[in-house]
This record gives structure tokens, sequence and C-alpha cells, in this order.
């Protein structure tokens, strides 16, 4: 891409503004666009971001830095960031496993400390099989969203329901916490999907609420059963 961005005139260009067509640097392409007239700059009366979900640009943006914009957006600005995701694309439900896959292991981790049990397991398998479930928790999440809302009367896609569990897996990093990060996330993650339901699919709120908290339920289950098989592991 050659180029140079408006905004740094040092700064070689990494693409161009979906909307207005601007060079845009590495840095504006995740803080947003530099033309003022851009009409992708005004969203909910604040000034929107060239590229909505930096973890669906991370070639170009690399995957850690992708990955740590994304769970800022997604966790402190959801009102905006749910609302101008746009088009359905791949990655969320990766984004998602790699998150709470990480966040299991910490919180395997803490429970570990001054557990003598727990201590004893074998911690590379463990830290191996924590994405792999979080991965079949979002699916599960995925589902049961999926069927509440396809009774809406404006049923969603698959596609669209995994992007919103997924990137709603921003709060998963609260089971590193000890001792409440557990107990904590299935409301927590509730809530965020139900935001994501209403702001990204559009869908009533008594609807994305059912979706979004519903599902909870059957996932505090799966939780429970995965720190069992911590425990069956330790033994």
């Amino acid at each position: 891409m050659t180029g140079v961005c408006p905004r740094h005139a040092d700064a070689a260009a990494v693409g161009r503004c979906e909307r207005c067509g601007d060079h845009l640097c590495q840095s504006c392409s995740v803080f947003g666009c530099s033309d003022a007239s851009c009409p992708y700059r005004t969203l909910d009366g604040g000034e929107a971001w060239a590229v909505a979900v930096p973890w669906e640009a991370r070639d170009e943006l690399g995957m850690l830095s992708a990955a740590a914009h994304t769970w800022r957006r997604a966790l402190f600005d959801p009102w905006r960031f749910y609302a101008g995701m746009g088009d359905p694309r791949p990655g969320a439900l990766l984004y998602g496993a790699l998150v709470g896959g990480t966040s299991l292991g910490a919180g395997f981790a803490w429970l570990a400390i001054g557990d003598e049990q727990l201590a004893a397991a074998p911690l590379l398998l463990v830290l191996l099989a924590a994405p792999f479930a979080a991965h079949l928790r979002l699916l599960v999440l995925a589902a049961a969203g999926w069927i509440a809302l396809s009774w809406s009367g404006r049923p969603p896609s698959w596609n669209q329901v995994t992007r919103v569990t997924g990137y709603a897996a921003s709060t998963d990093l609260l089971l590193g916490l000890p001792a409440v990060g557990w107990a904590l996330v299935p409301f927590v993650s509730a809530g965020f999907r139900a935001l994501g339901y209403r702001r990204a699919l559009g869908v009533p709120w008594r609807w994305a609420l059912l979706a979004g908290v519903g599902p909870s339920l059957t996932t505090g289950l799966l939780v429970l059963g995965t720190y069992a098989v911590m425990l069956w592991l330790a033994g």
C-alpha cells in the first residue's frame, strides 16, 4: 500500500478508510479516520472507528494489537462497538476461545495456589484443554441464543449470533480473578450478550435479554463441569 497518512505525515499507509477512501496508518486504522468530513466519524454522536472490529483486521494490525484493541472496545465501549460491527465476518469464535482459554487457565492457576491437589494436576494438559473448553462454551451459548432469537420475529443468522457471542467473551478475563471471577462471568457475559444482540441485531430488548441471560444458566453448569474435570485431572 503506497501513500502517506494525512494525520501522521511520517507514517506509511497500511490501508484506506472504507467510507471516505483516505489513507490510514496503523494507528489511525485502529483509532479512526483523520478526515473530519468522513461520514464514518460519527456514530451516536461520537467519533467512530475506521476499523470497527480490530480483530477482523489482525493480518494488518498484528494479532496481539488487534486482540487488545478489540477487548478494550468490547468491554469499555460496548454500546458503540456492537452498533458499528457491520456485516458478519469470521474470527469471532476464535477470539472468544483465545480470551476464554487464557482466562480459564489463569483461573485454574489461581485456584491451584495453596491447593496441593490442584497443584499436582498436569498443568500443561490443563492449559492446552482450556481453549477447547472455552470454545465449547461459546458454541453452547451461541446455539441457545440463536434458538431463543429465532422466535423473536427477526431471526438472525448463525454467523450474526456467533459474532456477538464471540466478542462478548471479552468479559471472560474475569475468570482470572481469584475466587469471585468464576461466579461473576456468567452474569456479566449475559448482560454483554444481551446488549450485543440489541445493538448489533436490532432485536427487541425482551428477546435480547432472554437470549443473553437464559443460556448463562446452561453455561454455568458447563463451567462447574469444567472445574470438576480439572479436579479429576488433579486426582
